[in-house]
């Protein structure tokens, strides 16, 4: 076909007439010139003519395209379904085992296949695609910073082949799992007629990782408490930034071999803040903890009592309260835009008419805590709005937590000594968190109307027990004016990769690396999600999978359960070469246009 292409060309650029100019001295000598031209111009015209050429160039090209050149190919493939489990742990980000999973699972593909993703929960990503359609789910899969199910990975790839037939690959560094032995699953696997195969990725690696981080209130702000652990069998030294809004501080440090150290970041304010550990290690989302702490709106408490009193001061110390002082020797008094009324000891019973506020202000939705004094013995407006009933004062005492709750989440009442408290009954309704060796509570609340009423048998004075100058005083106080207003608490925006976050709806959601919308979140990055106007602070703070030279499966049985060269066949194919003809014509026919052009031709 193409020299049937060449021959019309050749003929044409044959005949066509060239007209050479000479300058002779004579007609005979042009007579001869002329002679002599005539039996060389055929091979001249042949070899020295780019357009002919490249013509001829295009024609073969174009031809050879239409026949549909191509170069045989052979690869192996996994016969028949088959199901690939890949782990997505945290420890496969580790020196490339990821990408070396990936890799190996691109040379398994099944005529029919199924890829789940194995991480704190399972991920079904393809059921049932072609190797063309999983090989491109595959080039958009990454790991995770969490620990990875690998058993329930095995057992939900093992549902979705058709029973007594197929392969689940399992593609592992198989440092550490969570859930069920993933030895244990393939058993149950294989009893539904399905075969399965270990396949290790990865090599040993170094290591140095934030292990653990605990926020706590400190005063006016917060500390953070971080761990941080040399896996390594040498010593490190490193740098620690930490960056807020306000800039960076670095800070110099050294580990031994397999050492573990504990630092403090003190004064850790609104917004966010990055701790990062610059270390040349194999493992990345473990030198990074992410601090948030949410602004708060300012709450307005009615301190009903002794200025410069230890509960007065406490609740004077966060920025967000703004305290206003009042005495029931005011008689009435005006609650409108108060959030929370304190009423502390003084030495006095509440005046009737301050009690009917006090009580319209609880059926609005209002919120009261009550501190102990004698007065309440003798307190007869109070005394149907306590969730408990006072009786007499008692002598020295031990108190105890009788129920597990935020407000007394860290606060050591066990440990504070009390000379003098007050005995009482809790009243039906009442929820009893702290009481006194006697069973008397000491830290009771209940509902009154939309509102709460929360009781303190402990004075505010400090003579009655050494509460107040314990360090967790404002922190409980702290604790205690959140929980009434509906504050959250400020670690449930500081969270570990693999937590889950459910929403009443669909909600706008900015990870780390994306923007989506769901109403169910893993949290399976390291970085800030922002969710609205709350950002949430996620690390991976997991000390197995930092270990990532751990061995969650023996060596020998990953050896035992591997073959996977027992369930490929080589599957041939064709490198289509067409499109290099096609590219070759087009450039022929570009640098025909370009001579042309500077012929003036065109």
């Amino acid at each position: 076909m193409a020299a049937a292409g060449i021959i019309p060309i050749v003929i044409l650029y044959l005949l066509k007439p060239r007209t050479v100019q000479r300058l002779v001295p004579s007609v005979m000598l042009f007579l001869r010139t002329k002679e002599s031209k005539r039996l060389t111009s055929l091979f001249q015209r042949l070899i020295k003519d780019p357009l002919l050429l490249l013509q001829m160039l295009f024609v073969v090209l174009i031809a050879l395209a239409a026949a549909g050149p191509f170069l045989p190919t052979s690869q192996a493939v996994v016969q028949g379904n088959v199901a690939l489990v890949i782990d997505a742990s945290a420890s496969m980000q580790a020196d490339g085992r990821f990408e070396e999973a990936i890799q190996r699972a691109h040379e398994m593909l099944g005529e029919s296949n199924t890829i789940v993703l194995a991480e704190k929960l399972p991920i079904l990503a393809v059921e049932g695609a072609s190797p063309t359609k999983a090989a491109q789910v595959l080039s958009e899969l990454r790991a995770g910073a969490t620990s990875a199910d690998l058993a329930s990975a095995i057992l939900l790839a093992s549902q979705k082949l058709p029973r007594g037939e197929g392969t689940v690959v399992v593609l592992s560094d198989f440092s550490s799992y969570e859930g069920d032995s993933p030895i244990t699953a393939r058993t149950m696997a294989m009893a539904d007629g399905h075969n399965v195969v270990f396949v290790k990725v990865g090599r040993a690696s170094d290591n140095v990782g934030i292990v653990s981080g605990v926020l706590e209130r400190a005063h006016a702000g917060y500390a953070y408490t971080y761990e941080v652990r040399n896996y390594m069998d040498r010593p490190v030294s490193f740098t620690v930034k930490i960056t807020t809004e306000g800039g960076t501080v670095s800070e110099r440090r050294e580990l031994a071999a397999h050492e573990s150290k504990t630092y403090t970041v003190s004064n850790v304010h609104t917004g966010t803040t990055r701790i990062e550990l610059d270390v040349a290690d194999g493992l990345k989302a473990d030198n990074v903890a992410y601090i948030s702490i949410p602004p708060t709106a300012k709450r307005d408490v009615l301190f009903v009592g002794r200025q410069g009193s230890p509960a007065h001061v406490a609740l004077s110390v966060p920025p967000e309260n703004n305290v206003l002082l009042g005495s029931r020797e005011q008689g009435q008094m005006e609650f409108a835009g108060i959030d929370v009324v304190v009423l502390a000891d003084e030495g006095l019973t509440t005046p009737e008419e301050m009690g009917i506020g006090i009580k319209t202000f609880l059926e609005a939705g209002g919120s009261v805590v009550v501190l102990g004094s004698d007065a309440l013995l003798k307190d007869e407006v109070l005394k149907p709005l306590l969730p408990v009933e006072v009786v007499n004062t008692t002598n020295e005492t031990v108190l105890m937590i009788k129920r597990s709750h935020e407000l007394v989440e860290g606060i050591p009442f066990d440990e504070v000594s009390v000379k003098q408290s007050l005995g009482a009954i809790p009243k039906k309704g009442a929820t009893v968190l702290v009481s006194s060796s006697d069973g008397s509570p000491v830290l009771a609340y209940w509902s009154v109307g939309r509102g709460k009423v929360v009781y303190l048998g402990m004075s505010d004075t400090g003579e009655w027990d050494n509460f107040p100058s314990k360090p967790e005083y404002p922190i409980f106080w702290l604790k205690l004016i959140s929980w009434l207003t509906g504050v959250e608490d400020v670690n449930s925006y500081n969270l570990r990769a693999g937590a889950l976050l459910t929403f009443d709806e669909e909600v706008l959601v900015r990870t780390p690396t994306q923007q989506l919308r769901t109403n169910t979140l893993l949290l399976d990055e390291v970085g800030i999600y922002t969710v609205g106007e709350q950002k949430y602070a996620v690390s991976m703070l997991n000390p197995r999978e930092s270990d990532v030279n751990a061995v969650g499966v023996s060596v020998q049985d990953v050896e035992r359960f591997s073959g996977e060269g027992a369930i490929t066949r080589r599957q041939s194919g064709k490198l289509d070469l067409g499109w290099l003809a096609i590219l070759g014509a087009l450039t022929a026919a570009l640098l025909e246009m370009v001579v042309l052009r500077r012929r003036g031709e065109l």
